[in-house]
């Protein structure tokens, strides 16, 4: 079944992407709020670098004017920051789509938000949490993390999800030493893929008589998370039995790592050497109990306590650190982290399942959709077909399928719902008339039925062409696309539904060119009409598929032979003179079979007379030959005069008798082979030639 949602369309493109079949968790490109500040070149470039590679649409995005500075006053966050981004989200239409919150940088990174109880300035991403919420003005259990109360259910985030009464957002920043590093984190979050890589579940030393103190508890989570990735069946440096006997090294030294947690500079056996020895494969993440491993993005770095951002430049792709002071009682719960992201959730939901407070000190860095351990449905758009120009109401629907079955399917056009299928088949009619002329984009999300959600899209561009391209002569249409409307103006119907039941034929009136035209209803042989319709092919050759048809009454010609004002017979309706070898001309048959047929006139749907023996019968057909075919190794050597489909009876010649055929000139297909054919219209238009 499919849920309608008819929104009156933008009458511009919203922005022409194609987007490929990226692996996206809860949330894809139409749920990110991508924030730039036009204050700030980098911040503009790295925008520009993520909204193309990974398809956010031109309405996701956010432009505020703030501080370049990494640590700015409360102020300057609420009011340049906090507030811009509250009302973007408020006023603009995209609040029930926006569960992610992406900054770039450029924007600050902290704020003073300093009281007796905050021991430091908060994280400008973190507060941004809370941003749909703006009685929220301090530190805040988070209703999806890992201490919240009741338990947050396991499954994918959306700020509308039933564990949350109020709008919550999962906030990540696109930052690192150098734009470059971003845009290199950027490209491996894009190309991400799960892979055998290696977990570096890196605890220190703890006195066994504490073992309940934050510390304590803390490497306890470590020490879960090194287990639970195991029993999963994934590679971590420790077992479960050297776990404790080698905590009080610093791991180091691996190439491959796709998850990091340690102590960092917290660890007795800590250098910087050492922390930066690792390297970390595409889609990796980090992050580790350090109080202020967030502290600054800026190079060169001031050092004290290590930094999330030493491991950027070494492979990694996403993280966290804190801006200050956190408590290692509201720091990520490794365990929660890595058993998330290697269940398919995206990034941002993992680190945000992880987290148990909000408005406070952590800085998530990367793609907020990174998500290589996601198993994405399978999706196919099986219509329309973008290589023809459409108009009026189509039909766009699409396959897909996923081992856990399809929640349900969602099509759009230009960023704009029109509807969601639950159930197959997932198709919906389109009304072109309702966009304007030019290229749209089409796309369908699937999402797999599952408690990660993971979405499957697929796109198509659609060129709308409802105005008919006006068309001088017919042999212009060589050169314009299946599908196109298009208008013929005065042409002579050598052919109508008097003569043939499939189809009628028109021509120019100076015989250069002639066309088949489907559809049509009680159109005389010898009338002028003008014709609009939609280009085709069918058979290998073009027609033209009739939406409405205008007869000329000035001068018309009734019948065949029936004359024009003034006697004169229109040249349209006196035949062409032709061998057989002319028939159909080799311009639509160049295989080397044809090779003996001469180019000649582009005769095809012309009125023609040939002549020539019957040297065969078939289906409601015969064969003539006058010999200009039979040469060495011809593959053809007669033509097919065809009976097929006329308005009245016509009579088989004997074999062996020598006729004169007026008819239209065409072919018709034998298999694969294009067979040279004329089709007279009535008994009148065979003679049999006495010899």
């Amino acid at each position: 079944m499919c849920r309608v949602s008819r929104l009156v369309p933008l009458l511009v493109l919203l922005g022409n992407f194609l987007t490929p079949g990226f692996s996206y968790a809860g949330g894809g490109p139409k749920n990110v709020l991508l924030i730039v500040n036009d204050n700030s070149p980098a911040s503009q470039s790295i925008g520009q670098y993520y909204k193309a590679k990974r398809g956010i649409p031109d309405r996701n995005i956010c432009h505020i004017q703030c501080s370049t500075d990494e640590w700015v006053s409360k102020s300057e966050c609420e009011n340049n920051i906090v507030i811009p981004i509250r009302s973007f989200i408020t006023n603009t239409g995209v609040h029930d789509r926006i569960d992610y919150i992406v900054l770039t940088k450029g924007i600050p990174l902290k704020a003073s938000y300093n009281d007796a109880s905050w021991y430091g300035p908060a994280s400008v991403t973190s507060v941004l949490t809370c941003v749909g919420v703006p009685s929220i003005v301090s530190f805040y259990p988070n209703p999806y993390g890992p201490t919240a109360y009741p338990a947050a259910p396991v499954q994918y985030f959306t700020h509308q999800s039933v564990f949350s009464l109020k709008s919550y957002y999962a906030v990540t920043r696109l930052d690192a030493y150098t734009v470059d590093q971003v845009y290199r984190m950027i490209d491996d979050s894009v190309s991400a893929q799960a892979q055998n890589g290696l977990f570096l579940m890196d605890g220190k030393y703890v006195y066994v008589s504490d073992p309940i103190s934050a510390d304590g508890l803390a490497n306890g989570r470590i020490r879960q998370a090194n287990h639970d990735l195991l029993a999963a069946g994934y590679a971590t440096y420790y077992n479960d039995t050297t776990f404790d006997s080698m905590i009080t090294e610093f791991a180091s030294g691996w190439q491959g790592v796709m998850g990091y947690f340690s102590w960092g500079s917290n660890e007795s056996s800590y250098s910087l050497a050492l922390y930066t020895s690792n390297l970390f494969a595409k889609g990796s993440i980090a992050d580790g109990f350090v109080s202020s491993s967030g502290r600054s993005f800026a190079y060169p770095p001031s050092y004290g306590q290590s930094l999330i951002s030493d491991l950027i430049p070494q492979g990694m792709s996403g993280g966290t650190g804190y801006a200050s002071e956190p408590d290692v009682r509201y720091a990520t719960y490794p365990n929660v982290l890595f058993s998330r992201y290697v269940q398919g959730y995206n990034m941002a939901e993992s680190f945000l399942a992880a987290t148990p407070r909000l408005y406070w000190k952590s800085v998530t860095v990367g793609d907020p959709l990174m998500a290589p351990y996601a198993t994405p449905p399978s999706v196919t758009i099986t219509s329309p077909d973008p290589s023809r120009p459409a108009h009026g109401t189509i039909a766009a629907s699409a396959n897909a399928t996923d081992a856990s079955g399809i929640k349900n399917v969602e099509f759009y056009i230009d960023d704009q719902l029109i509807e969601s299928c639950d159930a197959p088949p997932y198709q919906t009619d389109l009304d072109t008339y309702m966009y304007t002329e030019g290229l749209h984009t089409i796309q369908v999300i699937a999402y797999e039925n599952s408690d990660v959600r993971t979405q499957g899209m697929a796109s198509v561009q659609i060129d709308v062409r409802n105005i008919p391209l006006e068309v001088t002569t017919i042999s212009e249409l060589g050169s314009v696309p299946a599908g196109r409307l298009v208008r013929l103006t005065s042409k002579i119907v050598i052919a109508g539904t008097d003569a043939f039941v499939d189809g009628v034929y028109v021509v120019e009136p100076d015989r250069s060119a002639g066309i088949r035209i489907l559809d049509m209803t009680s159109v005389e042989t010898g009338a002028r009409i003008s014709v609009e319709g939609e280009l085709d092919v069918v058979d290998g050759q073009r027609v033209l598929r009739a939406a409405t048809v205008v007869p000329e009454p000035e001068p018309l010609l009734l019948a065949a032979g029936v004359t024009y004002a003034g006697d004169e017979t229109p040249a349209a309706l006196t035949p062409l003179a032709m061998p057989n070898k002319s028939i159909a001309n080799r311009g639509s048959n160049a295989g080397t079979e044809y090779s003996g047929l001469r180019s000649g006139l582009p005769n095809c749907a012309l009125l023609v007379k040939t002549w020539g023996r019957v040297v065969r019968t078939g289906d409601m057909a015969f064969y003539i030959s006058d010999g200009s075919m039979v040469f060495k190794f011809a593959t053809i050597r007669d033509i097919k005069v065809s009976l097929k489909n006329l308005a009245s009876q016509v009579n088989t010649p004997p074999v062996g008798s020598f006729v004169e055929v007026t008819g239209v000139s065409c072919y018709e297909l034998d298999g694969t082979l294009r067979v040279p054919t004329i089709r007279p219209r009535s008994e009148s238009d065979i003679a049999i030639i006495p010899l």
